[in-house]
């Protein structure tokens, strides 16, 4: 039986941060701060909320700067020593040891001890009750180099948050867990050939408060259909789901194509999912994933095919639902999602050279959708304004996944084009090469380009 309590905050946020201040090292001072957290990502903006009997208000108030650090298991004594003592008695840095450093941007000292800081710079003051909360900017984050890629100087996810974990069924090496688990092994798990529990397990950290990156292979994952609702979107849990060998996986056969999770995974609720065009929008979508109160977030991608060889790139969010144009154009609209969408790139330019030599100078606009659900419903808006001849392509089945979703927009918004839907065919793919294969199933270059100019003509 639930009982009513006087009202509270209940909600302790772990782990605490160590916040530094003072602009002259005779007021350098730091103290342990729970009430923190992100505000906004475009800008990155963040928060504290302080007493305003604590000894660092007024310097923080007085010079409206300060410094998130985040802390480690070394630092723990100084978290919760800073956390009860004042700074009007004791000099903090001393006393623990710890080593005040020159930050890049702010006046604020760093904890050179300290993997993360982040240099905040105060915007407004908003007085609550017992707290005031500090509304800041970021503007400089600096990153200790212990925690970063030695071969391309990036921070990394699973360095920078510690609540990472990765999970898969029995595909360590086929998917890349065993980089994880070599570097950490404390934090990836291996639950053998049971794609089920690797969700539900997922789950099940996720319900306390870890970021599971589940990673199973795409054709694999319709063995943990049930468990992704049951145990995961309905209760809206922050689980990644990386599906590998997403679309035509080659000489592996029909049982492992990634055919159907698209269709399949379009309907459950409170899903996201998405599918990136290269590396870089990989590595982005990743990181986006494991921010605050995502809930579950599907993310597929193919089987070791890529285009890109400088994929690194500093993080920065993706905001959920949002496509991009990759090419304007006039004529024809081409939505496609995933990385498809670079050999319908390649068709488009192929396209556009043809007609502009055979005296016909037509133009195909290109839009990168990203993610099937949420749809960018404003591109679809744009789309079916101006355009009366749209093609959609996918590499998974062409029922259900983003031609259907396209058509019922068009349909319930009033909007009646001629569209013409691209991808896997009503039938099991046999086997083959990716190449071999997209040519049979008409999902090429050539026959890209063989719909352009078919629907051009009418």
């Amino acid at each position: 039986m639930k009982q009513d309590w006087k009202p509270g905050t209940m909600i302790y946020p772990l782990p605490a941060v160590l916040v530094s201040c003072g602009k002259e090292e005779s007021e350098y001072n730091m103290f342990t701060v729970a009430w923190t957290g992100t505000i906004c990502t475009n800008p990155p903006m963040c928060y504290i909320s302080v007493r305003p009997e604590r000894h660092s208000y007024d310097i923080i108030k007085k010079n409206m700067e300060f410094v998130i650090n985040l802390t480690t298991k070394d630092m723990a004594f100084a978290t919760d020593w800073c956390g009860v003592r004042s700074g009007r008695d004791y000099h903090k840095f001393d006393e623990m040891k710890l080593t005040p450093g020159q930050c890049t941007v702010v006046s604020a000292p760093l904890i050179e001890e300290s993997p993360l800081c982040i240099e905040c710079r105060v915007k407004e003051i908003i007085s609550l009750g017992s707290h005031d909360m500090f509304i800041a900017d970021v503007v400089n984050v600096r990153a200790d180099d212990r925690n970063l890629n030695p071969e391309t100087g990036k921070l990394e996810l699973a360095e920078a948050n510690p609540k990472i974990v990765g999970v898969t069924p029995a595909m360590p090496s086929g998917c890349s867990m065993n980089i994880l688990m070599s570097k950490m092994p404390k934090r990836a798990f291996d639950v053998g050939i049971a794609e089920g529990h690797a969700v539900t397990f997922s789950g099940g950290m996720a319900q306390d408060g870890l970021i599971p990156f589940c990673n199973i292979y795409s054709s694999f994952a319709q063995r943990a259909y049930d468990n992704l609702i049951h145990d995961i979107a309905i209760e809206r849990l922050n689980v990644v789901l990386c599906l590998d060998r997403a679309g035509l996986v080659g000489e592996d056969g029909p049982t492992h194509h990634g055919a159907f999770d698209l269709a399949a995974l379009r309907p459950i609720p409170n899903l996201i999912l998405s599918s990136p065009l290269n590396e870089k929008e990989l590595r982005l979508l990743m990181y986006t994933a494991q921010l605050p109160d995502q809930g579950p977030f599907v993310i597929r991608y193919p089987r070791g095919r890529g285009v890109l060889t400088d994929w690194q790139c500093d993080f920065e969010a993706i905001e959920v639902g949002k496509g991009q144009l990759l090419k304007e154009g006039k004529d024809i609209a081409l939505l496609s999602l995933g990385p498809i969408g670079n050999t319908a790139a390649e068709a488009i330019r192929l396209f556009e050279q043809q007609q502009a030599q055979e005296g016909h100078p037509l133009t195909v606009a290109h839009y990168d959708m990203r993610f099937l659900k949420p749809l960018d419903e404003n591109i679809l808006h744009e789309v079916g304004t101006h355009f009366s001849r749209i093609i959609t392509i996918e590499d998974g089945v062409i029922r259900g996944g983003l031609g259907s979703a396209v058509l019922e927009y068009m349909s319930d918004h009033g909007f009646f084009p001629k569209v013409t839907r691209m991808g896997l065919p009503d039938y099991f793919v046999e086997h083959g090469t990716v190449e071999q294969l997209r040519q049979i199933v008409g999902i090429d270059r050539d026959a890209i380009v063989s719909q352009l100019r078919s629907i051009s003509q009418k």
